[in-house]
């Protein structure tokens, strides 16, 4: 029987979280803004959080568009630190790379046309969204 390589990273990963785990000053960014994207109970696991989010992978929801753009963000702006230390030796704090996370997050809600609900709502005051935002 053949298995994908996710499910397979996915049993390996089970084996030895510690290969997969976040580094901390990753893990001090994840955990701030998780729960931003109603990723929560996500742990710290690279395999598990792809899991978590599989199930919003197709789906149109605003929260499921959340949960994408977080850990889009989240992967975008940990790569170019990683790449602005190693290539032009600057370096920024975690709190600032969250900033820049949840200001480009909140930016891009801004450009959409999101459907008015109870979640949108909690969502409107979560992410400090204008009412025009919400058709």
């Amino acid at each position: 029987m053949m298995t994908s390589g996710l499910a397979k990273g996915r049993n390996a990963s089970r084996q030895s979280s510690s290969a997969t785990a976040l580094p901390q000053n990753i893990l001090k960014i994840w955990n701030r803004i998780k729960g931003m994207a109603d990723l929560g109970s996500s742990t710290t696991n690279v395999y598990d959080i792809i899991h978590n989010l599989l199930p919003f992978v197709k789906r149109r929801t605003t929260r499921s568009v959340i949960a994408k753009l977080v850990v889009a963000a989240i992967a975008y702006y940990v790569w170019q630190e990683r790449n602005w230390r190693l290539f032009k030796k600057g370096k920024r704090s975690s709190d600032q790379i969250v900033e820049c996370i949840l200001s480009t997050i909140r930016l891009k809600l801004l450009s959409c046309k999101l459907k008015k609900s109870k979640s949108g709502e909690s969502l409107e005051r979560l992410w400090n969204l204008p009412e025009a935002v919400f058709v």
